[in-house]
């Protein structure tokens, strides 16, 4: 039986950027196979000087979402 899973594609502007789901962290451009399930992921995106961009996803069977994160600079 294969298992259920959907891909999850995430870009950021600027992009180097660390993007962190499940414990699991990649640097953008970033594509994670994720299993699908009801409850949605937690993105977390993070960027020295940038503020962090949090999303929720929820990933179903076959799916192919993309999120285009825009990161604003910290305000000091």
């Amino acid at each position: 039986m294969a298992k259920k899973t959907g891909t999850l594609t995430v870009k950021s502007d600027p992009s180097g950027a660390t993007v962190t789901i499940d414990d699991i962290s990649m640097i953008t451009p970033a594509t994670f196979d994720l299993k699908s399930k009801a409850l949605p992921y937690n993105v977390i995106i993070e960027k020295a000087g940038y503020d962090d961009y949090i999303h929720k996803a929820i990933i179903r069977e076959n799916a192919k979402i993309e999120i285009n994160a825009v990161l604003d600079k910290t305000r000091k």
